[in-house]
């Protein structure tokens, strides 16, 4: 993936994952479990049916990993959540925007957040005519809101370019936590496969 074409949008669809929005847990689960630990021996001696088996009481270095990759999630989540534009966030499309029965009023709260105005914006579709007229009219059929969908998809189109420091931090701790996630994964697998075959 071409880092300098990560829009917001494509960011907001990577915060709805369930896993990313979870990861907050182990912010708090680790530190608690590590106070425990520290109080108590490293070994402990545990019997089960005369088999008596060592349980190592450390904290285990994936509870590690998996902190690491909780706080690069929650830093991600928190870029996102300050500096992603409103009208991404609160918004997949047109028609997301006109069944929340959004108006001018509404594009007139954005503007300032995508660094426009309406002079701004005016300019904006003087620029973008072919774009519209080709592209956007051929997934939004001519109604009779035409201008406020011009209107609209030019407020969110500067919005998924603007902010590109903001938007290659947060697609740089996703990165981050998904690597680390993936680093535990193969950790335990290589953990399993090691116990079956020993």
């Amino acid at each position: 993936m071409d880092i300098s074409k990560i829009s917001w949008i494509q960011l907001k669809n990577i915060n709805k994952y369930k896993l990313i929005n979870t990861m907050y847990i182990w912010l708090f689960i680790v530190p608690i479990v590590a106070r425990l630990f520290e109080k108590v021996e490293h070994t402990a001696n545990i019997t089960i049916f005369e088999y008596t088996f060592e349980a190592q009481l450390s904290l285990p270095f994936s509870w590690v990993i998996f902190y690491f990759s909780a706080i690069a999630f929650a830093s991600a989540n928190l870029i996102y959540q300050l500096r992603c534009p409103s009208i991404i966030k609160d918004n997949s499309d047109y028609s997301d925007f006109k069944q929340s029965h959004k108006g001018v009023e509404h594009l007139d709260s954005y503007l300032p957040q995508v660094g426009m105005n309406w002079e701004g914006l005016r300019q904006e579709l003087e620029n973008q005519d072919d774009y519209f007229n080709e592209t956007a009219e051929a997934s939004n059929p001519k109604t009779d809101d035409g201008i406020l969908r011009k209107r609209f998809w030019a407020v969110f189109s500067k919005g998924n370019r603007v902010r590109p420091i903001e938007k290659y931090s947060v697609a740089l701790f996703y990165l981050i936590g998904f690597i680390l996630i993936f680093w535990v994964f193969v950790q335990n697998i290589n953990f399993v496969i090691n116990f079956l075959i020993n």
